[in-house]
């Protein structure tokens, strides 16, 4: 089965639009889902997308493409979590082309098995006074995979840029991988730009103190998961599971 939905959204002037995706797949073999969104977001326009894509089928394919352009003081905002599937992608291009516009980007991706997640942001600030935010987390169990691949492009008469970017991922099996490729490419003199990544198991003194303290082993490797996962899931308005 092959699935291609598409979603165009035009914001006017001073306009404001909130999105909240959920996602649940009763069954199947075989299913493809190729998403498409492109947004245009006018003067002082504000977008807004919550994404919570449930535990997938094994053989599912998820893609999903994002494109957005913005003027002059608007701001797009978009959180995905999701669990993984047999291949989920999400690609991002965002235009910063008024001055003052901003964007964020957040995603949690918590999988298991042999699911994979990977993530691909291109961030293009052209207006003077542009911000952008990318947090990205992947929790891996098992064989699972993630990637992150973020670009942060700065043109020469984007002065007073903002830009900033962090992947985490906690990996929870010596067989699960990930790859971070964070980058930054400046063509401007005034400009804050910072960007990093991190790949690391549970700490093992934050392990010891809550265990010392009468907590199993597996339910003190569940709060310090949690705590990992906080910072994305209470950016959300909806609830996770």
């Amino acid at each position: 089965m092959l699935i291609q939905p598409r979603l165009s959204a035009f914001l006017g002037t001073l306009s404001e639009l909130k999105l909240v995706f959920t996602h649940e797949f009763i069954g199947g073999k075989g299913q493809t889902i190729n998403l498409a969104c492109d947004f245009h977001l006018e003067q002082g326009s504000k977008f807004r997308c919550e994404e919570w894509i449930k535990e997938t089928p094994d053989s599912l394919y998820y893609m999903e493409s994002i494109r957005a352009r913005q003027k002059r003081d608007s701001q797009f905002t978009w959180i995905n979590v999701n669990q993984g599937a047999m291949t989920l992608r999400s690609d991002y291009k965002v235009w910063l082309q008024g001055d003052n516009s901003e964007v964020a980007l957040e995603g949690l991706a918590m999988m298991h098995g042999k699911k994979e997640s990977h993530a691909h942001i291109v961030l293009i600030h052209e207006g003077q006074y542009t911000r952008s935010r990318q947090l990205f987390k992947n929790v891996l169990k098992d064989l699972s995979r993630s990637s992150f691949e973020g670009q942060i492009i700065v043109e020469k008469d984007a002065m007073k840029t903002d830009a900033f970017q962090l992947n985490n991922n906690l990996l929870l099996s010596e067989r699960a991988h990930a790859d971070s490729k964070p980058m930054l490419k400046i063509f401007a003199d005034d400009v804050k730009a910072s960007h990093g990544a991190t790949v690391g198991s549970l700490d093992e003194e934050e392990l010891f103190y809550l265990c010392s303290r009468g907590l199993p082993k597996e339910e003190a490797k569940q709060i310090l998961t949690e705590a990992f996962c906080r910072e994305v899931l209470d950016a959300l308005s909806i609830e996770t599971e």
